[in-house]
């Protein structure tokens, strides 16, 4: 069994699953619920498609400046949305090791592969990155009521792109 055979195994890359998602709001709900309730008249003057197309231009902006190292600044009061550096460390509490490096997959499957203890064991290898990053949605700067209610969760492709740019350390943060 080669790695890369291994690796499948490991995550059951070969089976069926079910990735579908049930709470949340896609770009044709959205379009469905303007065109129900006749939302300033919009579903007359553009079709679901070019929504669409709208929507995601407008997220891909975000991706982009975000990767420059910028804050985004909602319109009409809704809050900022901004990138955050973190210091990783280990330390001791209570006799314990505690630490908050994130687990390096790749090195991990290669260990598993060629030490069965290791796999058996599940002994994780950590990263050594200096910095950790996120995406946070600073309700600070919002004027709304009920601020509790809202948050911000980006999607895959979102994240990628920034950690590509963490990685050629073409953007920098605010710390925390």
């Amino acid at each position: 069994m080669t790695i890369e055979e291994f690796v499948v195994d490991i995550k059951k890359a070969s089976q069926h699953r079910n990735r579908e998602i049930t709470n949340s709001y896609t770009i044709k709900s959205i379009w469905r619920w303007l065109k129900k309730n006749k939302f300033f008249g919009i579903v007359d003057y553009i079709s679901e498609r070019d929504f669409g197309h709208i929507v995601k231009t407008i997220n891909k902006g975000f991706i982009q400046r975000m990767s420059k190292g910028h804050c985004i600044d909602f319109p009409l009061g809704m809050g900022r949305l901004e990138l955050i550096k973190y210091d990783r460390k280990a330390e001791y509490k209570n006799g314990k090791l505690k630490n908050n490096y994130a687990v390096d997959w790749n090195s991990t499957f290669k260990l598993w592969y060629e030490d069965a203890e290791a796999k058996e064991n599940k002994i994780l290898v950590k990263t050594v990155a200096k910095f950790g990053y996120f995406i946070q949605y600073n309700r600070k700067y919002a004027s709304y009521k009920n601020k509790s209610f809202y948050q911000f969760f980006p999607n895959r492709e979102f994240k990628r792109e920034i950690i590509k740019h963490i990685n050629n350390n073409d953007i920098d943060a605010v710390w925390s």
